[in-house]
């Protein structure tokens, strides 16, 4: 069955050059600026670095590109639109699963990380007025409980930071335009500036050998999964929001060159504020970390260790909550749309009534850092339930669904519609990587956050006689010792 591409029912994207500010303003996060150079200098630099960039070409690339086209294709929301390509696909309506799961990954995603955004808020206004000069660890260490610790502000500023993204949402595409066209080169002009800050007397020579030295030894097997999962997780990927932000691509942009546009920002801003950032923390002689703790308090004590002023920390975490502040309209995007056409109201009410939901959801994360810590479910609170659940089941198995749906189910006549410009040798190359590496790419990850592998490596690591001993051990134990 032939489904014609639809035309949008809101409005287009002014430009492909709009489309890529916008796209790169969603996938650019907190984990740019700790994660992805944390690994870099963890697992052998350079190598780690070229291993991540191959993952991204064959595997996150594609799968990218399929959500632009599935978006471009339906032209409507996760939920409605995955249903239609489904009945024009001849394929099982539980395909519908694929639109479901992204909406409420969206929806739980942004609940959290609405509150780590809100203590970057807060970090703002404390390295403007010289509240972060912190002269030891553990006097950093009470600055940041002092925002995460404290229930009442740690509402206040998640409370803020989503007042703010439901105000940026509610104004719509010309609204997420005006956002990023201003916000994505400020944001990066602000790591230059810092960056250039730090090369006068930090320690730029240390952090450019952590970051880029290579030691193919240091990469191992794990140092590759690690690469694979970063490059999937980076790109807002299993959430809709490419998918989003595809209904609103005119047919005569490049989904290809999009995609290879918003991956090369995306890898050049974690390299630049990875720079920044660990110039400072080894200037200060600390050793880095691929935590939260990393920004909100190793940052603010290197700040002080060196000769910087408090300029930097401004720079930097004003630059994390533009970052952040993208983002989160980014993941509000196919909440609302879905909202919208699903209820038939208008787009502020929808922003409005999803902001609601998110921000009560956030409160369950926000208390799992002071008031219900002590709450456990299997020795996990709140907080880590939501992010177990979105990081190690929702995103990676929704990413691998739309691989297969795309890549078997959709006709390649429907897909050649949706690619847009005549397709050659580049929509071939485009639909075998999604068929083959990038599915068998999403697998691994699967197995890879589930466990499987770490298990598998403790299990052979176990000397023979001791495995034997302990399978004896078990089935005497199961026969009451008989």
């Amino acid at each position: 069955m032939s489904m014609p591409t639809a035309e949008s029912r809101n409005a287009y994207w002014s430009s492909q050059r709009i489309f890529i500010l916008v796209a790169a303003g969603a996938v650019i996060s907190l984990g740019n600026v700790w994660r992805l150079p944390f690994l870099m200098g963890n697992y052998g630099g350079s190598a780690f670095l070229l291993v991540y960039i191959l993952c991204c070409a064959t595997i996150v690339l594609p799968v990218l590109v399929a959500e632009l086209l599935i978006g471009r294709k339906m032209r409507a929301n996760m939920i409605d639109g995955t249903r239609e390509l489904a009945r024009a696909a001849d394929a099982h309506r539980l395909w519908l699963v694929i639109g479901v799961s992204s909406v409420a990954g969206a929806v739980l995603v942004l609940s959290f990380y609405s509150v780590i955004a809100g203590w970057s808020m807060a970090y703002v206004f404390r390295a403007a007025s010289g509240a972060l000069e912190v002269f030891d660890l553990p006097q950093a260490e009470s600055i940041f409980l002092s925002v995460a610790g404290d229930p009442e502000r740690s509402l206040a500023w998640h409370t803020l930071f989503i007042v703010a993204t439901t105000i940026c949402a509610a104004h719509g595409l010309s609204g997420i335009e005006k956002i990023s066209r201003a916000m994505v080169p400020a944001a990066f002009l602000f790591v230059i500036i810092m960056l250039v800050m730090v090369f006068v007397s930090g320690s730029p020579g240390r952090a450019w050998h952590f970051l880029f030295s290579p030691d193919w030894q240091a990469l191992g097997w794990r140092g590759i999964f690690e690469a694979l999962r970063q490059a999937y997780f980076s790109l807002s990927l299993g959430v809709g929001v490419m998918v989003a932000y595809g209904v609103y691509l005119r047919d005569e942009h490049s989904v290809l060159a999009g995609g290879i546009a918003v991956i090369s920002l995306d890898l050049l801003f974690a390299i630049l504020s990875g720079l920044a950032v660990y110039a400072l923390v080894f200037a200060a002689g600390q050793v880095p970390s691929a935590s939260t703790s990393l920004v909100f308090e190793m940052l603010p004590l290197a700040v002080a260790s060196s000769d910087q002023s408090g300029l930097a920390l401004v720079l930097l975490y004003t630059a994390l909550v533009i970052i952040t502040l993208t983002s989160a309209v980014a993941l509000m995007e196919p909440v609302v749309v879905w909202v919208k056409e699903r209820f038939g109201v208008s787009r502020v009410f929808a922003t409005t009534a999803a902001a609601l939901v998110i921000w009560f959801l956030g409160l369950g994360s926000l208390l799992s850092f002071n008031v219900i810590d002590d709450l456990r479910f299997l020795d996990r609170n709140f907080f880590e339930w939501v992010t177990m659940i979105t990081a190690h089941i929702l995103l990676p198995i929704v990413g691998l669904l739309v691989c297969v749906f795309v890549s078997r189910l959709m006709p390649a006549t429907m897909l050649r519609e949706a690619w847009g410009s005549e397709p050659g040798k580049a929509f071939d190359i485009w639909l075998w990587c999604l068929r083959y590496p990038a599915r068998v790419g999403l697998i691994l990850v699967v197995l890879y956050t589930m466990g499987l592998f770490d298990w598998m490596v403790n299990f052979w690591n176990i000397p023979p006689a001791s495995a034997v001993s302990d399978v004896v051990t078990v089935i005497e134990g199961n026969n009451g010792g008989r």
